[in-house]
Formats: C-alpha cells, sequence, structure tokens
C-alpha cells in the first residue's frame, strides 16, 4: 500500500473493483458516432446497500426522484471504453448528456428486477376479520 493517500486511494478502490461484477454496455452505433466514435462502452457495478446508504445521506433530502437516480447511477458507475475511472464521479461531470443518460438508463438496467410489473401484479388486497 502507497504512502501517498491519493495513490492508497485508488489501490483500495482498484482491488474493491477487481472483486465485483462490472456489467459493460455498448454505446449504441448512432449514438457513438454522433459523437465522433469517442465513446464506445459504459462500464457500471452494483451498488451495495452500504453504498445506496452513503448516497442517500450525501444528497438533499428535497431532491427529486431524477436527481436521486442520477446520484445512485454516478455511484455505480466505473468507467468508460474499458477503463476504469480513478474518479468516476468527476468523470460523469464531463460526459455528454447522451452519455450520462445512457449511464442513468445502465443503472436502472442492473438494479431493478425485469419482472417487476409481474411482482406488482401479483399483489393481493386481504381483508382483515374481527
Amino acid at each position: 500500500m502507497s504512502s501517498d493517500p491519493f495513490q492508497a486511494h485508488l489501490e483500495r478502490k482498484a482491488a474493491e473493483l477487481a472483486s465485483r461484477i462490472i456489467h459493460t454496455f455498448t454505446v449504441p452505433a448512432k449514438t457513438a458516432a454522433a459523437l465522433g466514435g469517442q465513446y464506445t462502452s459504459i462500464e457500471m457495478h452494483e451498488l451495495t446497500l452500504a453504498e445506496e446508504n452513503r448516497v442517500m445521506r450525501a444528497i438533499d433530502t428535497e431532491a427529486n426522484a431524477a436527481s436521486f437516480t442520477t446520484e445512485m447511477a454516478k455511484a455505480s458507475f466505473v468507467g468508460v471504453n474499458g477503463v476504469t475511472s480513478a474518479d468516476p464521479g468527476a468523470l460523469f461531470e464531463t460526459l455528454p448528456p447522451k452519455i450520462r443518460h445512457l449511464i442513468v438508463n445502465a443503472y436502472s438496467s442492473i438494479h431493478f428486477a425485469p419482472d417487476t410489473e409481474d411482482f406488482l401484479a401479483s399483489g393481493q388486497v386481504l381483508q382483515k376479520v374481527g
């Protein structure tokens, strides 16, 4: 472990990510072309409960659902084009809107059950007697 605090942080982050499942999403061809071919893939990981809680504590309690989802997506974002960023949150801020939009959709894809509608449709209303 490095004696430089920033380097030590990077080493811890790299070790943590090495043990995590990374989801890679290919940037659609039309979007990639519209952005000059600069972006080809987006890498994300699932958030742990601790990470979700850290994001929730950090955001404004008055935040709307869209900003909440964006902040969660930023926390789940790892990097672009197969390169893990030392500071994905800062990188996220520099990305074009179309790529940020794809990141938010990727977050939704890996964090929400694909059969949520079936689950909700299975709900039953029970009447309590007595």
